[in-house]
This record gives C-alpha cells, structure tokens and sequence, in this order.
C-alpha cells in the first residue's frame, strides 16, 4: 500500500501538535470570562461568517470559540436532540437549555473543535469571547430574551442561493443539504411537520437546500423588533464596501479608536481559511454574481416559488442585492 508523502506529513504534524494542545487546553481550562462581555456572531454556514469572524479577532483582548453546535465535534451532548439547526422556543423555562448556553458563549464548556483557533499567546492575553455560531439563527430570539451583553450581537445575512450553491459545492452530500423522505428526529420540528407536503414536491438538491435555509432562517430574518437588536451586516455589502461595514460593526460595539484602527488595517481581499479555492474574483461584483451565473432562468423561477411560499422578501431569486435595507 503507498502511502502518500502529504498524509505522513499531516500525520507528523499532529503527534507534534499534541503538546501544543495540551498546554492550551489546561490555559484554557483556568481562563474565566463574563458572559456579558461576549460578542457572538449569527449566521448561516457558508455565509461569510468565518471571513468576517477572523477580521474581528483583530479587535485586541479576544479569543475565538468556534462553531460550539456542530453536531458530530460541537458541545451539545447527543442525547438532547438538538440536530443541525436546533429551535427552542422564547418561552421554554429548561434549566438544561439556559444554563448550556450560558456556558456554551462563556467558552467555560469547549471542545478541541471550538477550541480551533486559539493559540497560546490569544488565550493569555484574551478578556472576552467571539462565539461564532453557523447554526443557532433559529436560535436567536430565545438566546437575545435570555442572555444579556453588553456588545450587540451580529447578524451576517448572505444571499440564500449563494450560500446553499456554495453549501452544495463545498459539502458534496445531499444529507447535508437536506432530505425530506424522513422528518428529522430533533426537538421542536414542527416546522418539518407543517411543511411536509410542500418539502415533498421539490425536485432538486438546490431547491431543497433553499427551502431548508428559508425553515431556518426566515421566521428570524421576518421579526423586525429582534433585528433591529442585533448589528445587521449583509455579505453583499461587506463584499462591495468592506471598510464601511467595519466602521459600522465598531460603532455598534463602541469600540475605541485604537480598536476601529486594528480592524480597518486589516486586509479585506484576504480569504478565509475556510474558502474552497483560496482566493477571491477579481472584482467584488464578479464574486457576488459567481453562484448567481451558474443558474437558469427556471432554476429561479423554481426559487422564487419557494421564497413566495415562505413569505421571503428580503432577497429575490435573480439578483444578490437585498431589497429590503
């Protein structure tokens, strides 16, 4: 059998990393941080959030608790059924729940992979947390009615056909996307339930990941008292002008001038480090329209039937502008 000389690097480089993650590990374990110092980051996987949550690491005294909820390496224990967009409604009274969460955005519970951007220096020199969260959108009104801070959430929206064309092309598999020949198994799935017949007559994997982001998102996006308490950043704008998005986020965080100035130096061409070819098109308009261009005109004549279902406004399906600002 050949062994590949990239796999006995990755191996290498692991055994070697193993003291590494040790010592950040029990420097981690004695950090304690105020839960109304934290800053946390809503959106939806592929919607730019990594981009913009490693522009915000530059704000001084911060430490990254990466994706707390992913439902094979996150911090929710199997046993409450949370699935991949779990949904607590606003009037749950469980101790269970609130006291997970505190602890959760408190990075006082952690995993290697929430832990995955910390390194020795950040956590000693770290006061407060960015939680960065790609599957708590339906989340948001129980976790903004229950837990207070001091720094105002963030909500980044991408266009859906963006983000799903992106989620399809990076993930490859249809249960990722979504499949509709089961309900899920998870808490409070009504939505599935209620939607069901509709679900079942969608002929497409795209179709089907649009109609899973609307169920997510859209019942969060349509509540306009509890957007207008969060700092709403849409992708199309951060792309265009990512310097005046920036300056906004700062003057909702109130940052001081020194902390406004090490965010602005950052260089916004950069791409994540979770993009998929590493760099971006040449201008922001060609990388905004990329996914859009890679569809026909019936594929978004069939989006926009499912926008119209669910009562979605705030995009169309032919253009990545949001229409509602």
């Amino acid at each position: 059998m050949v062994v590949s000389f990239n796999k006995i690097k990755r191996k290498i480089y692991l055994i070697l990393d193993i003291p590494r993650q040790i010592l950040i590990y029990l420097i981690w374990r004695y950090k304690r941080y105020d839960l109304k110092d934290s800053l946390v980051i809503f959106s939806e996987a592929r919607g730019g959030s990594t981009w913009l949550m490693e522009i915000l690491s530059n704000i001084p005294n911060s430490c990254l608790n990466w994706e707390p909820l992913h439902v094979a390496k996150g911090i929710v224990p199997k046993k409450l059924r949370f699935g991949s967009r779990p949904f607590i409604p606003t009037r749950d009274k469980s101790e269970t729940y609130l006291n997970l969460f505190k602890r959760i955005i408190s990075f006082s519970i952690s995993t290697k992979w929430s832990r995955k951007y910390l390194s020795i220096s950040k956590i000693l020199s770290s006061k407060f947390v960015i939680t960065k969260f790609t599957r708590a959108n339906l989340l948001v009104p129980y976790i903004i009615k229950n837990l207070k801070f001091d720094k105002k959430p963030i909500f980044l929206i991408r266009h859906p056909v963006d983000t799903c064309l992106s989620a399809i092309n990076t993930f490859k598999t249809k249960s990722w996307v979504g499949n509709y020949d089961e309900i899920p198994d998870v808490i409070n799935n009504d939505r599935y339930h209620e939607n069901i017949d509709f679900l079942s007559c969608l002929e497409s994997q795209i179709e089907v990941c649009i109609a899973n982001w609307c169920l997510n998102n859209v019942s969060t996006l349509n509540n306009v008292e509890l957007m207008n308490k969060m700092s709403v950043i849409f992708y199309y704008d951060l792309i265009l002008d990512p310097s005046i998005q920036i300056k906004k986020i700062s003057n909702d965080l109130k940052l001081s001038e020194y902390e406004k100035n090490k965010l602005l130096s950052v260089d916004f061409r950069k791409p994540s480090s979770t993009s998929v070819t590493g760099q971006l098109k040449n201008t922001p308009k060609e990388q905004l329209n990329k996914n859009f261009n890679r569809l026909s005109l019936d594929d978004k004549d069939r989006i926009q039937m499912i926008f119209d279902y669910f009562d979605f406004k705030l995009f169309d399906a032919y253009s990545p502008e949001p229409k509602i600002i």
